[in-house]
């Protein structure tokens, strides 16, 4: 979570049928919520991974493929509310930045651990925020 500000959203994780997939769904779709600053495993299958609000209203939602094979995907929300307390400026006014949410694969680095991928990314947005 990279998100700097006071928005209470959740992160849902939905059973999602294949795109490709025309046929009705025989089965109900499962959703579970993840826990922002944790670690998951998850069955080969398609999935969407959805931003909500307090109300329950979608706010961002991307697809995730998770192949037969072992994979490793990173999901993070990034932004920054405008405030008072904001180190961010902008024409001499506290800058804001939408919370948005970003999924991507990383095992294209595979002999890296996760977590430090994670912690590396961070730094680089905070970094960027703070320009």
């Amino acid at each position: 979570d990279a998100f700097q500000g006071k928005a209470d959203a959740t992160l849902t994780i939905v059973d999602s049928p294949p795109a490709d997939d025309n046929k009705p769904a025989l089965r109900q779709t499962r959703e579970e919520n993840l826990m922002f600053n944790s670690a998951v495993s998850l069955n080969p299958g398609n999935y969407k991974i959805e931003m909500r609000n307090q109300q329950q209203k979608t706010l961002a939602a991307s697809s995730l493929q998770v192949p037969q094979h072992s994979s490793r995907f990173v999901v993070l929300r990034v932004g920054n509310e405008a405030g008072k307390s904001s180190s961010l400026i902008e024409h001499g006014k506290p800058a804001g930045f939408p919370e948005e949410l970003i999924v991507f694969q990383s095992n294209a680095m595979s002999g890296m651990p996760t977590h430090f991928l994670v912690a590396a990314l961070s730094t680089v947005l905070a970094l960027i925020l703070q320009l």
